[in-house]
């Protein structure tokens, strides 16, 4: 949303992200939460294959990144505004 308010005024970077909410992103993403937990899924992928040693890590701490993700993803750079 930086981003936006770079080159948007405060108005348009509003009603853009409006358009993503809710054009772009899939129906039941927020609904179900289905996007979401599927994005923590390949997120958790991604950290297995490219970050073994912290994944591996994670797993010794008792670590669940997704604790983390959900947040990440359900907001979609939204809860700071």
């Amino acid at each position: 949303m930086g981003r936006l308010l770079q080159v948007l005024s405060e108005e348009e970077t509003f009603y853009m992200l409006c358009q993503i909410v809710e054009s772009i992103m899939p129906l039941d993403y927020y609904q179900v939460m289905m996007g979401a937990r599927i994005d923590q899924r390949i997120s958790d992928h991604f950290l297995k294959e490219k970050l073994p040693n912290l994944y591996q890590h994670f797993q010794e701490c008792c670590y669940d990144p997704s604790m983390t993700t959900l947040q990440w993803f359900t907001c979609l750079f939204a809860y700071n505004f």
